[in-house]
């Protein structure tokens, strides 16, 4: 092409150097444009998009106690890296110390009251409901065998005691009567004095021991009273009875007439049906002693063992439940308790982030169809410029927000130093498309015109319009489909001046 340019270049001089010879009035040709030119080469290409997002903890785990207290310890603070297991922070565990002796004493009791259902009746208590059973069965039978003489006798002689006692208070009493009381007056008197001397000389008496001295004076007690008794006596006999005295013996006489009623006719057919019922009555205590529990009873003090045993173990499990771990392996992003805090279930204690790291993107849905999962890409970050990470496609979400019309896409940075942390920045590049030994040119060397691509491409000095198909865009290169073949000559960057068929300089390619 350059000899061709070369050739054409001395034709036209020599042109111009005739001209001159011939004709002194002949104007200058005007030079041809020179432009910059490259080849139609084959190459492999992809189509990059870069997408903004943030790096993220893989996972991130809200610690909540299972248990309310206070905080009485605490073991980690935010960026302690912690493994599952690991205490995070410990409650006080004063009041569930009392729960679970308070459990145990449930369970004993429990435990003691089947025991003794399983012992069966106690001996002692049929013994108690045999005797009742008997004595009910006794009193039923005296009830059916009626009136006993010797009461009716015991009753009668009771009367006419009453009935005599009354009539001597209404007559008086006699002479002798009054004579014999006044004679044991004096005889109590004299036994009165009798004592005091006795005591007197007994208790003066210093070798004599103090319960020797407290008997005589004992003597001495019983004859003052033997003497008052006997001077009130006297009295009584000496003196008219009163209305009261006449109107207590008229008493005592209408009730021995009802005592001896009684003993004649002393049960009636309501007491003998109360008897009766009575026996039943202690027959079924005694039935009840000798089979105090049933089945029933038994499985029902089986479950309450069970239920005590559970809720014991309840309390022992929140005693455990107490000391606050972390349920997975990771590092403390945050931890919003101190010592002497309240903690409770609705509230959390600690967030724990993974170690590991992703970067999220969103994606729009035009381009979902152009990922998948493995796929590289290269993640720019700004607290580390100029130094890209690479990564891959974990996860492209299955829905589309409806608002945004993009996907969520997960990628998997490679950061064995672990130097990105969740909350920065990320610019990921992700190659769309892929082509390999494509035909490519420059991608400046492509113009619009009228809606249609064009590019022009030089051959022996002679420029030509050619229209294109173009693929997908690198970068600076693009794909052409249709229009090129691979070795031609295009021009870089094209001017608005130049026009097809026009010869051109070309000044570098």
């Amino acid at each position: 092409v350059a000899a061709t340019l070369v050739a054409l270049a001395a034709t036209l001089l020599a042109s111009c150097s005739g001209g001159a010879a011939t004709g002194a009035t002949a104007k200058p040709t005007a030079a041809p444009p020179a432009v910059q030119v490259a080849k139609v080469g084959r190459s492999d290409l992809a189509s990059v998009a870069s997408y903004s997002g943030d790096i993220r903890a893989t996972s991130s785990v809200v610690v909540f106690p299972k248990v309310s207290g206070r905080v009485e310890k605490v073991y980690v603070e935010v960026g302690t890296i912690v493994k599952t297991g690991d205490k995070i922070a410990e409650l006080e565990r004063s009041t569930l110390d009392a729960q679970i002796a308070q459990a145990e004493a449930g369970v004993a009791v429990a435990e003691a009251r089947l025991t003794t259902l399983k012992k069966g009746p106690r001996a002692e208590s049929v013994a108690a409901a045999e005797a009742n059973l008997k004595a009910a069965q006794e009193r039923l039978a005296n009830l059916k065998d009626g009136p006993r003489p010797e009461n009716i006798a015991t009753a009668r002689a009771n009367l006419e005691s009453a009935k005599a006692r009354l009539a001597q208070a209404k007559a008086g009493p006699t002479e002798e009567q009054i004579k014999a009381a006044q004679l044991a007056a004096v005889q109590a008197r004299n036994a009165l004095y009798s004592a005091q001397v006795n005591r007197d000389g007994v208790c003066g008496n210093s070798r004599n021991p103090q319960y020797v001295c407290d008997a005589a004076q004992a003597s001495v007690n019983t004859a003052q009273t033997a003497w008052d008794q006997a001077e009130q006596q006297v009295k009584v006999l000496t003196q008219p009875p009163t209305k009261e005295a006449l109107q207590q013996l008229e008493a005592a006489v209408a009730a021995a007439e009802q005592q001896l009623a009684l003993a004649s006719s002393p049960y009636t057919s309501h007491d003998i049906a109360q008897a009766t019922a009575a026996v039943d009555a202690a027959q079924a205590q005694l039935d009840l002693a000798k089979r105090p529990f049933t089945e029933e009873d038994i499985k029902t003090a089986e479950a309450n063992v069970a239920q005590a045993k559970a809720a014991l173990e309840l309390v022992r499990l929140q005693y455990k439940e107490a000391v606050i771990v972390s349920p997975v392996d990771g590092v403390v992003a945050d931890r919003p308790v101190n010592v002497g805090s309240m903690a409770a279930p609705t509230a959390p204690v600690a967030t724990i982030n993974a170690q590991a790291v992703k970067a999220v993107v969103p994606v729009e849905e035009t381009r979902l169809g152009e990922l998948k999962v493995g796929q590289q890409v290269k993640l720019n970050l700004a607290a580390f410029p100029g130094k890209p990470f690479t990564a891959k496609i974990t996860l492209i979400s299955p829905t589309v927000d409806s608002r945004t019309r993009t996907a969520t896409v997960e990628l998997a940075p490679d950061d064995p130093e672990q130097q990105l942390k969740p909350g920065m920045f990320a610019q990921a590049e992700i190659a769309l498309s892929e082509r390999k030994n494509v035909l490519v040119i420059p991608r400046n060397a492509v113009v619009d015109q009228a809606g249609r691509s064009v590019v022009f491409t030089v051959a022996d000095g002679i420029l030509r319009r050619v229209d294109v198909r173009t693929g997908v865009v690198d970068g600076d290169r693009v794909e052409v489909l249709e229009g090129l073949a691979e070795g031609q000559t295009v021009v870089v960057s094209p001017r608005p001046e130049l026009r097809d068929g026009i010869t051109v300089t070309v000044q570098g390619s």
